[in-house]
């Protein structure tokens, strides 16, 4: 099809706004594309669409004005070599194989996943270290098979395109997709939304034993037709699995956003950590791991700082539903910005705003704001249980060295009076440092927790470990 299309919001040459009951085959597209936001050459926005062995020719193809890299991109020859062959190219042309694997040797054998990367019966596996320092603004666009990184590094990933969603070093996983075991080292990376350092969009695979350094920005430039920007410094939008990642550097955004993750749409988030500085001058949904959580969060953690104006919380800025479990934070928090007549409004050393289950988790970071403040939580319409804070807590209405307001339950939850400077919470027990550190306090409400005889020392049979006397209650898991 050759046509020149413009819009705004989702602008794709073939499709605007692609639906996990849509399928896009055997397609290509030739012309030029224009929007504001969510643009491409075939499809503006994937929304668990199928893309199968549909491409345009980068060369030709304008987007913006420019040539570059969008689902589907084939270089020209390429492109050329795949529309004289029946829309076919042969992989076994190009990559070698072994043990069912395609492998990655160089950066030339890694761009070959714009041709095959759609295809969810393939397999890669990564044999060497690569460096994209050379190549900026490239990026695969859509994983629909398997990519095994074998430990190797990806580094000097850039992308710098506002307009552009879905982006990371893999924009699209597709459902039948998986990542594991590789570590993605000082990216750079501007998208609009649904951006990650590894994943921009996660749709339901499995996310593995990776990591990314260095900085992610989401950049959503329209917010009179939607307020979602979704950026994480590994995956921006997640429906899966991630376990056993971390992330360190920087994040920013307006709107749902994670040191880890921005968005968890029912996914899960486990054995995994953030480390380093989320700041946003006018950002909602901040969290130190999770921005806004709707899935499951476990056994992770978040060490650092995180800033925005309306629910932020050390590990997640907003938990709307499912559960925060056996995790800490020791992020500081602050919320400095005015937002709808709010100044650093649902801020928690832990999570800004709570609305289902949060349990055996702690936090002990400094909260800073206005309204609605908490050591754990600033809002609370769920339920916490078997919890404490220990940060330094200080706000103006709403304050309370736990929860700064609570319409919910909270249940054998403790927070530090003497650290806190906060007397009152509205749940939750106060309790000065040498009973916070005493395990009768602890025990006497049926924790599972046993005493240990250093702080290196662990007994796993137990949630919770003390050293009685001279230790805080810490997580068996914690290294």
């Amino acid at each position: 099809m050759n046509a020149h299309v413009t819009g705004g919001m989702a602008v794709g040459g073939l499709v605007g706004l692609g639906t996990d009951e849509g399928a896009l085959r055997n397609s290509y597209f030739t012309g030029s594309v224009a929007g504001d936001m969510g643009v491409g050459a075939l499809v503006g926005l994937i929304g668990g669409s199928i893309i199968i062995n549909s491409h345009y020719n980068y060369d030709e193809v304008l987007i913006n004005g420019q040539n570059m890299i969008s689902i589907g991109a084939l270089f020209g020859r390429d492109f050329e070599e795949w529309l004289a062959n029946d829309k076919f190219l042969n992989v076994n042309e190009r990559l070698s194989q072994e043990n069912g694997y395609y492998l990655i040797n160089d950066v030339s054998d890694f761009k070959e996943l714009l041709a095959f990367g759609q295809n969810d019966t393939m397999k890669f596996r990564l044999t060497n270290d690569l460096d994209l320092g050379g190549d900026p603004n490239f990026y695969i666009p859509c994983l629909a098979g398997e990519f095994d990184g074998s430990g190797h590094r990806i580094s000097a990933l850039t992308f710098n395109f506002d307009f552009v969603s879905q982006v990371g070093l893999f924009g699209y996983l597709a459902s039948g997709g998986k990542v594991t075991q590789v570590g993605v080292e000082d990216v750079s990376i501007v998208g609009a939304c649904s951006v990650g350092g590894l994943v921009g969009a996660n749709w339901g695979s499995p996310v593995s034993d990776c990591y990314v350094t260095g900085s992610v920005t989401g950049r959503f430039t329209l917010p009179a037709i939607g307020n979602e920007e979704d950026a994480g410094g590994l995956v921006g939008w997640n429906y899966g699995a991630v376990t056993n990642c971390y992330f360190t550097g920087s994040v920013s955004g307006n709107h749902n956003v994670g040191g880890l993750v921005g968005f968890n749409c029912y996914g899960s988030v486990n054995n995994s950590y953030f480390r380093g500085i989320i700041a946003g001058a006018a950002s909602e949904r901040v969290g130190g791991l999770v921005g806004f959580n709707a899935g499951t969060v476990s056994n992770s953690y978040s060490i650092g700082s995180v800033s925005g104006s309306v629910s932020v919380g050390g590990l997640v800025g907003t938990h709307n539903e499912g559960t925060v479990s056996n995790s800490y934070s020791t992020c500081n928090v602050t919320g400095n910005v005015t937002m709808g007549g709010m100044v650093g409004a649902h801020l928690g050393g832990l999570v800004g705003s709570n609305h289902d289950a949060v349990s055996r988790c702690y936090c002990t970071g400094t909260v800073i704001g206005t309204d609605y403040v908490g050591g754990l939580t600033g809002w609370n319409t769920g339920t916490i249980g078997d919890s404490y804070s220990t940060g330094s807590v200080s706000g103006d209405n709403y304050v309370g060295g736990l929860a700064g307001f609570n319409a919910g339950t909270v249940s054998d939850s403790f927070w530090d009076t003497q650290t806190s400077g906060q007397s009152n919470s509205a749940g939750g027990t106060g309790k000065a440092t040498g009973q916070m550190k005493n395990i009768a306090t602890f025990s006497g409400v049926t924790w599972n927790i046993t005493a240990v005889v250093n702080p290196g020392a662990r007994n796993s049979s137990y949630i919770w470990n003390i050293v009685d006397g001279v230790t805080y209650p810490f997580l068996s898991w914690q290294a």
